[in-house]
C-alpha cells in the first residue's frame, strides 16, 4: 500500500477528494488544509497577491472546488488561521484523516505557497519543517514534496 501511494504521489496522482479511508473529504478537512496554507502565506508577515492566487489554485485543484466554493473556504479559513493555538488542532485533523501520500501532497502545497512570492523566507522554511514533523513525514518524503513543488513552480 505504501509503495502504491508513494508512486501515486510521484506521479502527482494523489487525491485529497477522499480521506485515507476513501470517504469523501468533509468540509472541515478542507478547512484544515486551507488554514495551514494561509498560515504559510502569512508566516513571513508579507502576504502577497501571488500567495493568495496560489492558495486558490491548489485548493481548487486538490478538492475539485469551483471558484465560489474555493473563495468561501478561504474566507472561512481566514477567520480561523490567526489563532496559533488552533493551528495544532488543524494539524491534528490533517494528521488523523489523511494518509502519508496525502500528507506529502499537503506539504507540497505549503511549499508552493511559500515559493509563490519568489522568495522562501527562513520562517516559512521553519513552518514547513514543523509541519513535516507534526505530520510524521520523513526527511526524504519532505524533500520529495519540496522538489515536486519546485518543479511545478517553474
Amino acid at each position: 500500500m505504501y509503495f502504491t501511494n508513494f508512486e501515486a504521489f510521484l506521479e502527482d496522482d494523489v487525491s485529497l477528494l477522499v480521506d485515507k479511508t476513501g470517504t469523501p473529504t468533509r468540509r472541515d478537512f478542507q478547512l484544515a488544509v486551507a488554514v495551514l496554507l494561509l498560515a504559510m502565506a502569512h508566516e513571513d508577515q508579507q502576504y502577497c497577491f501571488a500567495e493568495g492566487e496560489e492558495i486558490a489554485l491548489v485548493l481548487s485543484e486538490a478538492f475539485g472546488l469551483c471558484p465560489e466554493d474555493c473563495g468561501g473556504l478561504i474566507d472561512s479559513a481566514s477567520l480561523l488561521h490567526q489563532n496559533a493555538r488552533k493551528l495544532s488542532f488543524f494539524l491534528e485533523t490533517v494528521n488523523y484523516h489523511f494518509d502519508v501520500s496525502q500528507k506529502q501532497q499537503i506539504l507540497k502545497m505549503l511549499w508552493l505557497v511559500a515559493e509563490a512570492d519568489g522568495v522562501v523566507q527562513q520562517v516559512e522554511a521553519q513552518l514547513a519543517t514543523d509541519v513535516r514533523v507534526r505530520l510524521g513525514l520523513t526527511m526524504e518524503q519532505a524533500l520529495r514534496a519540496r522538489e515536486i513543488a519546485e518543479l511545478e513552480a517553474w
